[in-house]
């Protein structure tokens, strides 16, 4: 699903919401949930099940599903969906993990994408790369054995940390608790620079 699929689909929960709203949050019952699956297209059709329902219904009187839940949910497993391919694109044999050089592939390709990295110099690139690269490996290899599954990169937090930093608008507080960051790995690069002071 693209950003184009993406906006009308929230057009439409916007439009076919069940009244009456809690304070700002439109709800969605599981009628109008079902009435959706006729307006949208094929590739969000597999979002519109029983089963992702049940999954979303919360504590609503009248079982209804919050649309802004719903589409979270929705873009969280497009956006797992995507990062899947794009990682798997780095897995050389396609046996579905990637070795120490894949990943450093990988994420030496995403940094131009990130425009939080932008104050880095192109010549701190190897560093970066390589302090990620064992941020991943030191906790998802714990056994050594040199490769990473894809779906434990998926599923460990520490890829959605990395993508935050496409966020040109990310606040300073958030900067310096990700341990992606340029502030932090500009302070890592210091503590390696002067280990005993």
């Amino acid at each position: 699903m693209d950003n184009e699929e993406l906006q009308k689909l929230w057009s439409i929960l916007e439009e076919k919401h069940t009244p009456p709203d809690i304070g700002d949050e439109q709800m969605i019952s599981f009628t109008d949930f079902m009435k959706i699956r006729d307006l949208i297209s094929e590739k969000c059709r597999s979002f519109f099940t029983a089963k992702v329902f049940a999954k979303l219904l919360r504590d609503d009187p009248y079982g209804r599903v919050s649309i802004a839940q719903l589409f979270s949910y929705i873009m969280r497993k497009v956006w797992l969906q995507q990062t899947r391919i794009g990682l798997s694109l780095f897995d050389i044999q396609g046996l579905g993990y990637l070795k120490e050089s894949d990943l450093e592939n990988y994420i030496l390709e995403l940094i131009p994408t990130l425009p939080q990295l932008n104050c880095l110099e192109e010549s701190f690139y190897s560093f970066y790369v390589c302090t990620a690269v064992r941020k991943f490996f030191f906790f998802l290899d714990p056994m050594r054995t040199g490769k990473i599954k894809i779906q434990d990169i998926l599923a460990c937090g520490f890829l959605d940390d990395l993508l935050e930093l496409r966020d040109e608008d990310l606040s300073k507080d958030a900067q310096e608790t990700n341990w992606f960051s340029a502030p932090s790995a500009l302070r890592v690069y210091g503590m390696e620079l002067s280990p005993f002071s």
